[in-house]
């Protein structure tokens, strides 16, 4: 939401502030931004899979293009996938961003 970097949490000021929060006896254990990238990488990963088995054999999917700029001017594009599953259902999947 506010456009942070995953580097963020290796911070002194952001982990002190953090700490500061926690009312357990204990200092929490705070992951590294590799570690969150690895694990978003892999849950990502995980859902790609876990939609694409979802096809039906032999289907065929639909691959759109969009791009758009943010009020903040930043660029973004996105590669989009649909298809109807093996419910027949229609499904959208992002493919890349």
């Amino acid at each position: 939401m506010l456009r942070l970097p995953f580097t963020t949490i290796e911070h002194p000021q952001f982990r002190k502030l953090l700490r500061l929060t926690q009312s357990a006896p204990s200092l929490p254990d705070f992951p590294s931004a590799k570690t969150i990238q690895r694990r978003l990488f892999t849950t990502v990963e995980a859902r790609h899979q876990a939609i694409l088995q979802s096809l039906p054999s032999g289907a065929k999917m639909s691959i759109a293009l969009d791009c758009w700029t943010s009020p903040f001017r930043q660029s973004f594009m996105a590669i989009t996938g649909y298809f109807i599953d093996v419910h027949w259902e229609y499904r959208e999947i992002l493919l890349g961003f």
